[in-house]
């Protein structure tokens, strides 16, 4: 959703503000990208508090109001059926893109504007949700960040000043505690799958597989096909 973040400013005359205006309910269309997936990509426009205008690697679409609603079509290209409708019309080798007039052709689904409404309330509704939930979970985060700078930076946790701090190589520490080398706590891929003893099936991870925190996905293949590299055995709490 694009109308109020902090934006570039410029000056523009009343003949470019015309011209490369946008309003409420505006789709805007990434005209070129360096990757398939951002060409034709759908933003929408929702209530600019002050004049905005669009710069040419970008498409605008002004719906008719008496025929489309503007969130209802940017949650229909946003969703698999509307990029359906896009992903035939780029175009481009080093630089995927598309054009106005390929996408002014391209047939898209209308239904009754009383449709479109319920649709796109539906919708929002969750968008709402969920931008609620980040809101709370970003700031979750930064007292877990504040937390940790308190008890294991300052170590100001519960009970520190009874502890008292003494030196150590890591710098001064609580006393009763210790620093030691990783190697010492654990074993860094040492236990490998053996071949007289492989399972038939496993999941490997991969480095694509992984995002911050989390394995997203785990690939299932025949050991037999698994890279050289898939032999390091992974388990609960590593």
């Amino acid at each position: 959703f694009i109308g109020r973040q902090r934006m570039a400013r410029l000056e523009v005359d009343d003949a470019e503000l015309a011209r490369f205006g946008l309003q409420d309910g505006d789709l805007l269309f990434a005209r070129r990208s360096l990757v398939e997936s951002g060409a034709g990509k759908c933003s929408l426009v929702v209530a600019p508090d002050e004049p905005l205008v669009f710069e040419s690697s970008l498409i605008r679409v002004r719906l008719d109001p008496e025929k489309a609603l503007g969130r209802f079509y940017y949650y229909y290209f946003c969703s698999a059926t509307g990029r359906a409708k896009i992903t035939p019309i780029v175009t481009g080798t080093a630089q995927k893109g598309i054009r106005g007039s390929e996408l002014a052709k391209i047939m898209v689904d209308l239904p009754p504007l009383p449709v479109q409404r319920r649709i796109a309330a539906m919708l929002s509704a969750y968008d709402d949700l969920i931008e609620n939930n980040t809101k709370r979970i970003t700031i979750l985060e930064e007292m877990a960040r504040t937390l940790h700078r308190e008890w294991f930076v300052q170590f100001r946790f519960p009970g520190h000043e009874e502890l008292g701090l003494v030196d150590s190589p890591l710098g001064r520490i609580p006393r009763g505690w210790k620093a030691t080398s990783l190697g010492q706590l654990a074993d860094v891929n040492r236990e490998s799958v053996q071949k007289s003893s492989a399972p038939d099936m496993i999941l490997y991870v991969d480095i694509k597989s992984v995002s911050t925190g989390t394995i997203d996905e785990a690939e299932r293949m025949p050991f037999c096909d698994a890279p050289s590299r898939a032999r390091r055995v992974v388990r609960n709490g590593d």
